[in-house]
């Protein structure tokens, strides 16, 4: 079966309703509560203080506060293998399977013919 070709930043431009004016990133988002701290990958929308947080579907702000504290940076992504790597300007590092924005997402969206393309997978 042929691979399909998949753009993230097209797809989640389209699923979360983003202009095309409004540029996106690839980025690491460091949240900080009395829990502990957490790296994650997300796609900043540049020019503003929102990012989409890829595994948890949906649009944050920037914060510092008390109780939780939410730093975003920008990333590079670079293809090793079946793989991507993140890496933020600061030097931590995020590695994805290629399909994982795909993955997550799959189960969320719809289309005709879906159905029938899960089922010869």
């Amino acid at each position: 079966m042929k691979e399909r070709f998949f753009n993230s930043y097209v797809f989640l431009r389209r699923y979360y309703n983003i202009p095309k004016g409004k540029r996106l990133r690839w980025c690491i988002i460091k949240e900080s509560s009395a829990k502990g701290t957490e790296l994650r990958l997300g796609v900043s929308v540049v020019g503003t203080h929102k990012y989409i947080d890829v595994a948890q579907r949906r649009i944050f702000s920037k914060v510092s506060s008390g109780a939780i504290e939410r730093c975003v940076f920008s990333a590079r992504r670079k293809l090793l293998g079946k793989n991507y790597v993140y890496t933020s300007e600061n030097g931590w590092s995020i590695t994805k399977p290629k399909d994982y924005i795909m993955d997550i997402y799959r189960s969320s969206w719809w289309r005709p013919g879906i159905t029938e393309h899960e089922r010869f997978l």
